[in-house]
C-alpha cells in the first residue's frame, strides 16, 4: 500500500475509534508507525516525505550494485551483502544496520522476495574451552567465469567453545591423506588441538560404532594414535548432535560461495582464508553474542600443543604403540631397533609410536607424548635382526663439547677463527672430532698464521680442517698440489673432498 494511503488510513481508522494494535494490524505496520503518522497531519506529512526523498544514504553509491547482486541472487542475506562491499570496497566503514535497512527497502521497493530455509537444532550446554572440535565435510557447486559451474567439496572445523573456524577446499574427493593434511593445517590455524573430536560416521573415518568400540579406518586410525585425541562419532541421523558444525557448512554454501567466481584451487582456499578472517570469525555470533576471535584468543591457552607435523603424504602402512625396553630399544615386526640412550626411563614405562613408510623402506619412532620424531631407522632385513644407530651409544652433546672446548679456548679470541670452528661443528657433525684432530696437528705453526688462514678460508666458504692443513703446508702457494703428496693422515682425511 503507498505511504500517502496509508497515512491516510490510518488517521481515518483512528477517527472511527480503532486502537493502535487494531490499526496496525489491518495495515500491516508497525506501531511505532501508526504513532509516527499521527503525529503528522496531511500538510506535515507531505513535508516530511520530501525532505526524505531529497536525503542521501550512505550505501547509495553502491545502490545499482547490490541492486543487480539481489536481483541475480534472490536469497542473499544482508550479512552477505556487507561482506561483499567489504571485499570489493576496503575502506567502506559501514554498520550492520545501515546495510540490513538499506537491502529491506531496496528489496520493498523493487519486489524482491527472499525464501528463507530454516532448520531446527537442540540446544546443549556449553562446552568448556579446549575440550571440543566439530568436523564435517560439505560440496557446493562453484560458479566460474565463463558460466560453467564444477563441484567444489570442503571439510569444516569448529571449535565448540569459541565458535572458531577454519575451512578448506578440493576440486576431488577427499581420501584419508587430504583428511589428516587437513587436520594438521586446522590444528596450525587454531594454535592447537582439543582433547575431543566430532564427527558423522563417514566412510573416511569409521567402519563402524561397534556398541562404543570405535572401529576406525586403518588410514584414520593411525592418525588417531600419533596425535592422542579422542573421538566422538554421531549416530546415524543425528545431526544436532554436531549441531554447530552443520551450521558453519551452511555457513559455508549460504555466505561465501554465492556469488563469487571461482579461478583455481589455490585462489579459492586463500579467499576463504581471508573471508573467515574477515567475517565468520570476525562477526559476532547470535548465540553467544560475543566475535569468535575474541574468545578463541582465551581458548587457544587450553588447547593442547602439537609437535611439528610428521608428512602423512607418504604411504603411511601402520601406526603401533611400543614400548622401550632397559636397553633403549624397541621391538618390531621381530626385529629390534635402537633409540637415543636415554630414552628408557627406569621409574615410569616410556611408550613411543611407530610409524612404518613403505615408500620409503623406513621406521620412524616417534615420542608418544610430544610427536616428535625420535629417531628412524631402515628396515630391518629379517626376523631377529638389531637395526643400531652409532650415534646412538653415546651423550652426543657431552662428547662434542669435550671435543672443541680446547680449540674454542685457543682460538675464541679471535672472531673469524670462532666462526670458521663453528662452521666446521656444522658442516662435519659426523666427523667434528677428525676435524679437530687435524687442526690440533698444527701446533708447529704459529698462532697467527692459523687465524690468517682460517680467515681467508671463512670468507671464500672453503671451511675445511684438511684445505687449512694444506694450504699452511704449502705455504699459500700450489694450493692445487695433489692430496696425496701431503702427510699419510691429512690424505686419509680428504679422501672424499676429492670425489
Amino acid at each position: 500500500m503507498d505511504k500517502w494511503m496509508i497515512h491516510g488510513s490510518v488517521h481515518e481508522m483512528r477517527a472511527r475509534g480503532f486502537n493502535i494494535s487494531q490499526i496496525a494490524e489491518t495495515l500491516n505496520v508497525s506501531r511505532n508507525r501508526v504513532y509516527n503518522y499521527l503525529s503528522m497531519d496531511q500538510e506535515t506529512f507531505q513535508t516530511w516525505e520530501r525532505q526524505k526523498a531529497r536525503r542521501t544514504r550512505k550505501l547509495d553509491p553502491y545502490r545499482e550494485e547490490i541492486l543487480k547482486w539481489l536481483q541475480e541472487y534472490p536469497t542473499l542475506k544482508a550479512s552477505q551483502i556487507e561482506d561483499w562491499l567489504k571485499e570489493r570496497y576496503p575502506e567502506l566503514l559501514v554498520g550492520e544496520s545501515t546495510v540490513r535497512l538499506y537491502v529491506r527497502d531496496l528489496r520493498r521497493d523493487h519486489g524482491i522476495r527472499k525464501v528463507v530455509k530454516e532448520r531446527q537444532f537442540v540446544a546443549i550446554p556449553e562446552l568448556p574451552p579446549g575440550r571440543q572440535t566439530q568436523v564435517d565435510f560439505g560440496m557446493a557447486r562453484l560458479g566460474h567465469e565463463d558460466g560453467s559451474e564444477s563441484i567444489g567439496r570442503f571439510i569444516s572445523f569448529v571449535l565448540s567453545h569459541s565458535r572458531y573456524k577454519y575451512v578448506e577446499w578440493l576440486d576431488r574427493p577427499f581420501t584419508v591423506k587430504d583428511m589428516v593434511r587437513c587436520h594438521e593445517n586446522a590444528f596450525r590455524f587454531f594454535g592447537g588441538m582439543t582433547t575431543e573430536m566430532v564427527y558423522d560416521q563417514d566412510a573416511l573415518i569409521a567402519v563402524s560404532e561397534n556398541a562404543g568400540d570405535l572401529l576406525l579406518t586403518e588410514g584414520f586410525q593411525s592418525y588417531v594414535s600419533f596425535r592422542g585425541f579422542d573421538v566422538h562419532l554421531c549416530r546415524a541421523r543425528d545431526p544436532q548432535s554436531k549441531g554447530k558444525v552443520e551450521r558453519v557448512v551452511q555457513y559455508v554454501k549460504g555466505n561465501f560461495v554465492p556469488g563469487r567466481r571461482y579461478h583455481d584451487l589455490a585462489d579459492w582456499n586463500k579467499r576463504t582464508i581471508e573471508w573467515l578472517d574477515r567475517t565468520a570469525n570476525h562477526k559476532r555470533h547470535e548465540t553467544t553474542k560475543k566475535r569468535p576471535c575474541e574468545v578463541h584468543s582465551l581458548e587457544k591457552q587450553h588447547l593442547d600443543k602439537i609437535s611439528s607435523p610428521v608428512s602423512f603424504e607418504t604411504n603411511l602402512v601402520s601406526s603401533v604403540s611400543r614400548t622401550v625396553h632397559k636397553d633403549n630399544t624397541i621391538r618390531y615386526a621381530g626385529a629390534r631397533y635402537s633409540v637415543p640412550i636415554g630414552t628408557y626411563q627406569d621409574r615410569e614405562k616410556r611408550i613411543v609410536q611407530v610409524l612404518e613408510r613403505t615408500s620409503e623402506n623406513t621406521l620412524v619412532i616417534v615420542d608418544d607424548e610430544t610427536g616428535e620424531i625420535i629417531c628412524e631407522h631402515g628396515l630391518a632385513s629379517g626376523k631377529g635382526e638389531l637395526v643400531h644407530d652409532a650415534d646412538h651409544g653415546h651423550d652426543q652433546t657431552r662428547r662434542l663439547l669435550a671435543q672443541t672446548e680446547d680449540l674454542y679456548a685457543r682460538f675464541g679470541d679471535e672472531e673469524k677463527a670462532k666462526l670458521f670452528l663453528d662452521q666446521i661443528v656444522i658442516r662435519y657433525p659426523r666427523y667434528v672430532r677428525d676435524q679437530f684432530d687435524v687442526i690440533r696437528r698444527l701446533d708447529s705453526y704459529k698462532k697467527v698464521d692459523i687465524v690468517a688462514e682460517m680467515t681467508r678460508l671463512y670468507e671464500t666458504g672453503q671451511v675445511s680442517a684438511n684445505l687449512l692443513a694444506q694450504n699452511l703446508h704449502s705455504g699459500r702457494e700450489g694450493v692445487s698440489v695433489a692430496i696425496r703428496e701431503l702427510d699419510p693422515y691429512i690424505s686419509l682425511m680428504t679422501g672424499g673432498l676429492r670425489s
